[in-house]
């Protein structure tokens, strides 16, 4: 259908706009869309556009010469005729406008809008974050999920626990309150246009539940395997993404770590986890990410304040209030220490990655591992 004919008219949502600059000083319009029909495809335009962030335009792409392997992947397509669509504003779009009017700083906005909605950081706010070594807390994920379904699971209790004695004392009050929350967070995902990251973690919430409905374990590596394998079945083109394989890393160490650490109590899970899953990161994220400073060692007690910042930023922004903690935000962004590129040689890749799947099987091999991430990360000091 893309490429039958040599005009391709799409209605698509604006995900990125940026200007760039030519050579011979000539600008231009970069646009990142995705199409009402699941492809994600870069454009160019000369043409003076306004801010097209959020807006669903329709387009006319000279698509023919695409290739079946570049639609799971974003590709590139020349274009001609950008126009907003005459359609009402969509609730993404709304609740976009409802963020930006209560910050006055741009890249704050974009935070926020990214935190709830999953839209793409501005520039500047993007290098901070990954300064601060916190783009983990950025990217709508498992993280997220579960704080979500935690705030709902406590406010719908209050309301059903009454009904439930009453009226439905023979149900299981988990169970149900278990679906209505997937339920929920099902319409989250659609809001938020389904980021990789958050596919996975809703697949693997849904997987969980029904294991759980059934007594069945749930952390196994059984069990990721077969979330993998029906994501990609849904989804073929996250086989390309980035994000959705970062995000698959972080459940398999998560996992590594319960596996050989599910006797300690919970408080010591709470603290040493974070830690963990920082220098266990640290070796696959240098792979495609250098940027490498001593401020990311920030991320660890970050992400400890996030479980309480999150649900508190969420109530002050349904409120009207969420510009309430700009100002220290504004400082904490501000603040970053030299950086230098760092990337992962080749072949410590593999011995991790190998030594990383030993490790399901076999205790040494997990003690190896934490010795590599150690060791990778005194390497980057030095280096």
């Amino acid at each position: 259908e893309l490429t039958k004919n040599p005009i391709y008219s799409s209605t698509a949502v604006v995900l990125k706009q940026y200007i760039k600059t030519k050579k011979n000083g000539r600008q231009y319009s970069v646009l990142k869309l995705r199409d009402m029909k699941g492809f994600i495809f870069y454009t160019t335009s000369y043409e003076p556009l306004r801010d097209l962030k959020m807006h669903q335009v329709d387009i006319a792409l000279l698509a023919k010469d695409i290739t079946f392997l570049q639609t799971l992947q974003n590709f590139y397509v020349p274009s001609f005729n950008i126009r907003v669509h005459p359609r009402e504003p969509s609730l993404r779009r709304t609740i976009y406008n409802a963020i930006a009017i209560q910050h006055s700083d741009a890249n704050l906005a974009s935070l926020f809008s990214a935190l709830f909605i999953a839209t793409p950081l501005e520039k500047e706010m993007r290098n901070s974050v990954t300064l601060l070594g916190t783009a983990h807390l950025t990217a709508l994920s498992g993280y997220h999920l579960g704080l979500l379904s935690t705030i709902l699971f406590f406010l719908l209790k209050l309301i059903y626990s009454p009904f439930h004695k009453r009226y439905f004392p023979f149900r299981n009050i988990y169970y149900d309150l278990g679906a209505t929350i997937l339920f929920i967070l099902l319409g989250f995902v659609f809001i938020s246009d389904s980021p990789p990251s958050l596919i996975r973690a809703f697949v693997m919430m849904f997987v969980a539940f029904i294991l759980l409905y059934f007594w069945l374990d749930i952390f196994s590596f059984e069990t990721l395997a077969i979330v993998i394998g029906i994501i990609l079945a849904l989804f073929p083109n996250l086989i390309f993404s980035i994000g959705f394989w970062l995000s698959i890393s972080g459940v398999f160490y998560i996992y590594l770590f319960v596996q050989f650490f599910k006797e300690k109590k919970p408080l010591w899970h709470l603290f040493m986890l974070n830690i963990y899953l920082y220098f266990a990161l640290i070796p696959i994220v240098h792979t495609i990410f250098p940027s490498f400073a001593l401020s990311q060692l920030l991320s660890i007690p970050l992400s400890l304040l996030f479980t309480l910042f999150y649900p508190i930023e969420i109530f002050l922004h349904l409120i009207g209030f969420g510009n309430l903690l700009d100002s220290p935000l504004k400082i904490l962004f501000d603040f970053h220490s030299d950086t230098k590129e760092i990337t992962t040689p080749l072949w410590f890749l593999i011995l991790y990655l190998v030594s990383s799947l030993v490790a399901m099987f076999r205790k040494e091999a997990f003690y190896f591992t934490l010795f590599l991430m150690i060791l990778f990360y005194l390497f980057a000091l030095l280096s």
